[in-house]
């Protein structure tokens, strides 16, 4: 096993040497026109088809818990201890950060079947959210540059 330091310092090494490679390669005089990348549209899918779509492993399955609209453009979620549902809506592309136009959706289900009945923005105005998780009562957010706490107190 290798020690801290070692291991740290193989970690560095293997950082400075992929830096230096991406300069290089952003600094050469040798600039190849980048191949042009057509992507395959995907028509749009029901709920229904969506989950037929998805392959899991035996002995599992999927189901739907939430949807339009009581969510949009969902990109993370985390659930706390209390069985809610957190979940960090981009509601358009990161070029758009300073419109403030992200946001957290609380949602909870209040009889215990498994799919949220009850949908309400519980923090908005966020440039650009990522990331959530829940700690002590409330929820981190990455919202970058910033790291959030936030926390119902009422």
């Amino acid at each position: 096993m290798l020690k801290v330091s070692t291991r740290f310092l193989l970690l560095t090494t293997a950082c400075i040497a992929c830096f230096s490679a991406a300069l290089w390669a952003a600094t050469s005089d040798k600039k190849e026109p980048a191949p042009e990348i057509k992507l395959e549209r995907v028509p749009p899918m029901t709920i229904e088809q969506e989950l037929a779509s998805v392959e899991v492993a035996p002995g599992f399955r999927m189901e739907l818990v939430a949807a339009d609209p009581q969510i949009a453009s969902p990109v993370a979620i985390a659930v706390d201890e209390n069985n809610q549902m957190y979940v960090v809506e981009m509601r358009d592309y990161s070029e758009k950060d300073k419109e403030h136009l992200g946001r957290i959706r609380l949602l909870t289900d209040r009889d215990g079947d498994g799919r949220y009945e009850t949908s309400k923005v519980f923090l908005d105005k966020l440039s650009w959210p990522t990331a959530i998780t829940c700690y002590g009562g409330g929820v981190f957010i990455g919202d970058p540059p910033n790291i959030r706490y936030a926390k119902d107190t009422d």
